[in-house]
């Protein structure tokens, strides 16, 4: 799973379709901080890519229900 995750990051930043990301002026606003420059709908969709794994990894952690632990002790 994690060489599938290096070759999509890969793709995206070096083969897929448009302006390479050193030279696009969108991506390099968005990675300074300088959001002022740029739309605010891609500003929004950015800080969703850091929102969904935290999203993804709430859903996918077990979540254990009934007595808490050591519940037995007291």
């Amino acid at each position: 799973m994690f060489w599938i995750w290096c070759g999509l990051i890969l793709y995206a930043l070096f083969l897929a379709p448009g302006k390479v990301f050193t030279t696009d002026p969108i991506v390099q606003n968005l990675l300074i901080g300088n959001f002022a420059e740029v739309d605010p709908l891609v500003v929004t969709v950015f800080n969703f890519l850091g929102l969904f794994p935290l999203l993804f990894a709430s859903l996918l952690t077990p979540v254990e229900r009934g007595n808490p632990p050591y519940g037995h002790l007291f």
